[in-house]
């Protein structure tokens, strides 16, 4: 294999950023209840881990994100990019994608089975690729549909205004790309009523060892990752909120040694 090629993995093979943040957590949605929310996103990385060659990625991206109560305890999830740019250099070979709607859409469905002594959910969902060409350099997504199950835990710490959620969960990957097994974790703290302090972690760990390095189009068959960080949102009212958050990946493979940072907007009934 060529260097050339080789630098094309480094980039198009990595993780195809999208948003992975805990939104409204285990909590489901009150029938005709909803939580909508506008999220700018900003990456930028200066290397890959597990890649000893030189790399820049740069991502900016505009999701829309909503849960909707179809009945109580049965929420529908729909997470879709507005607009993506993508940004890379490896190995000297430079590349520019940019699109509106399109990218990787997420849709789901959540029922909320307990209520005490913590709230537990159970989630299934499906990643689907929509109006983008895995030619690009980079590409906006690795052209496969992949499939979720997670399960969803939560509780509040009332009246100490303390509350803790997080999800553990399963990828089934589709092409050749190896299966992962995934999780994230929120605690908060509301001081005086306004401000929601945050702290956050999400990871992904392959399910096994893939057979080869990547597929035809140069996608690493597996990925790993871990992210901290931490933010605050501001609860303008019952209805609005907004927040801002960094992320950091600390440590993975074949993924991106990034910073990222989320400014949001969220309105609920």
């Amino acid at each position: 294999m060529s260097k050339v090629r080789n630098g094309i993995i480094i980039i198009l093979g990595i993780f195809i950023f999208a948003p992975s943040m805990l939104q409204a957590g285990a909590w489901a949605q009150a029938r005709g209840h909803y939580y909508s929310k506008f999220t700018l996103i900003y990456s930028d990385a200066s290397g890959v881990f597990g890649v000893n060659s030189p790399t820049k990625f740069t991502d900016y991206a505009l999701y829309f994100y909503t849960e909707y109560g179809l009945i109580d305890r049965a929420t529908v999830i729909l997470n879709t990019p507005f607009f993506k740019n993508s940004e890379n250099e490896a190995n000297f070979i430079r590349g520019n994608s940019s699109g509106y709607f399109a990218g990787d859409i997420e849709l789901q469905a959540k029922y909320q089975f307990l209520d005490s002594p913590v709230v537990a959910s159970a989630l299934l969902g499906a990643k689907v690729p929509v109006a983008y060409d895995i030619a690009d350099i980079p590409p906006l997504g690795n052209g496969e549909t992949d499939f979720d199950a997670k399960l969803l835990l939560g509780t509040s710490l009332y009246p100490t205004p303390i509350y803790m959620t997080g999800d553990i969960g399963y990828r089934v990957r589709g092409g050749d790309f190896l299966d992962e097994i995934n999780y994230s974790f929120e605690a908060g703290y509301t001081f005086r009523k306004k401000i929601l302090l945050r702290f956050l972690t999400t990871g992904i760990k392959a399910s096994g060892s893939a057979s080869g390095e990547s597929n035809l189009f140069g996608f690493p068959l597996d990925q790993e990752r871990t992210r901290l960080g931490g933010g605050f949102i501001w609860l303008f009212s019952p209805k609005l909120e907004f927040d801002i958050t960094y992320l950091k990946t600390t440590s993975g493979k074949n993924i991106p040694k990034s910073d990222e940072i989320f400014v949001g907007i969220a309105f609920k009934r």
